[in-house]
């Protein structure tokens, strides 16, 4: 169930573009309903988007996930245009991490209809902006997204919605993004 709710809050988010979709399946946590999303391709590799499971171990350990739990991509599925992977906490948690790589502008993330509560923050002296779900009305889920020269790097907390919020989703998330900021390429 924990991996439900991760796939539904990640197939969400990874559609901060207007081009998303990869074919898969995905259970909605609240209803346990499967939905399909629409057929894509895999990343163009030279379309010159960082890839976040590039990041060193030691970086993922220091901000306490574990590198072991590395997934890339979203259960095995690549989103056109976009660079993903997921980490979960060391030991396992209430939630788990991921970080997209992808070229819609903060101005583009921030037009968007399906996420709200905007506010602009400052990670690592670049501009970024942290933002929820309208959709979430369990408040499982908070987002950062930081600007690199490409587009957008995006840091997902999402909660177990089995397990429920041992902590504030929008906290965890600025920490993780703020610790592994100094990480992202500049130009």
């Amino acid at each position: 169930m924990r991996r439900a709710g991760f796939v539904a809050g990640v197939l969400a988010v990874a559609c901060l573009s207007a081009a998303c979709g990869p074919t898969a399946e995905e259970v909605t946590p609240e209803t346990s309903a499967i939905t399909t999303v629409s057929p894509s391709t895999k990343v163009d590799p030279d379309a010159g988007l960082w890839d976040p499971c590039r990041l060193p171990d030691s970086a993922i350990s220091a901000t306490g996930l574990d590198p072991r739990s590395k997934i890339p991509d979203v259960v095995g599925v690549d989103f056109d245009g976009w660079q993903v992977c997921n980490w979960s906490p060391e030991p396992p948690d209430w939630y788990e991490l991921t970080i997209f790589s992808g070229s819609p502008t903060l101005d583009e993330v921030r037009q968007r209809k399906d996420f709200t509560s905007f506010k602009d923050r400052s990670v690592d002296g670049r501009p970024g902006v942290t933002f929820l779900d309208v959709s979430d009305s369990r408040s499982l889920t908070c987002s950062v997204a930081v600007e690199v020269p490409w587009g957008t790097v995006a840091f997902r907390l999402i909660a177990s919605p089995v397990v429920g919020k041992l902590g504030d989703p929008c906290s965890e998330v600025i920490r993780h993004a703020d610790d592994l900021a100094v990480n992202l390429p500049r130009s």
